[in-house]
């Protein structure tokens, strides 16, 4: 089975800047036919330019950027969210109206993180708030990591075995995951 049956299929992706959250989302998307929502689309204006010139964001920003994300997520019943979410407090904003949600932190070593920054085009992210990000990310617990900097086959294979540990999926048992 290739959609998930189940109702309020909820994933959210965190992890800093470059972790690859919006990549994993795409191909979670891409997979069970679900809606893919990237965070930083609702970032306000004020927050990108802030961004853009290297100011970290304060809490003021981020609840309003929450707001926002969390009025989005609450109209639909499946989807995958790529979301920074860097303190504890954020993720259970983010839970606040919205239940089975699951998430996964996305992981990589930081020298790669540099690197996918760097590369970026267009983006709002001024490589220069790598470290702030790295500083304010409060380590989750009891939520399950992947490392990004692993093939992208082996990322999915990693959720989808945890999702299915904790029953909340069913999988189609195919292994070939090439062609997403």
């Amino acid at each position: 089975m290739r959609n998930s049956k189940k109702k309020n299929f909820k994933i959210i992706l965190i992890g800093i800047s470059g972790s690859g959250k919006t990549t994993i989302g795409k191909l979670l998307f891409k997979y069970f036919k679900i809606s893919f929502i990237e965070g930083d689309k609702f970032h306000s204006l004020s927050s990108k330019i802030k961004m853009q010139k290297g100011i970290p964001l304060n809490n003021n920003d981020r609840v309003l950027w929450h707001k926002r994300i969390q009025r989005k997520i609450k109209l639909s019943h499946n989807w995958v969210l790529s979301c920074s979410a860097l303190g504890r407090w954020q993720r259970k904003f983010l839970c606040k109206k919205n239940n089975n949600v699951y998430f996964i932190h996305c992981r990589c070593e930081k020298n790669i993180i540099k690197k996918r920054i760097g590369l970026r085009i267009g983006h709002f992210f001024s490589p220069n708030l790598l470290e702030n990000q790295i500083r304010n990310f409060e380590e989750p617990i009891n939520i399950p990591h992947i490392f990004t900097s692993n093939s992208k086959s082996s990322c999915l294979m990693k959720i989808f075995s945890t999702l299915k540990k904790n029953r909340k999926l069913i999988l189609n048992n195919r292994s070939n995951l090439a062609r997403l």
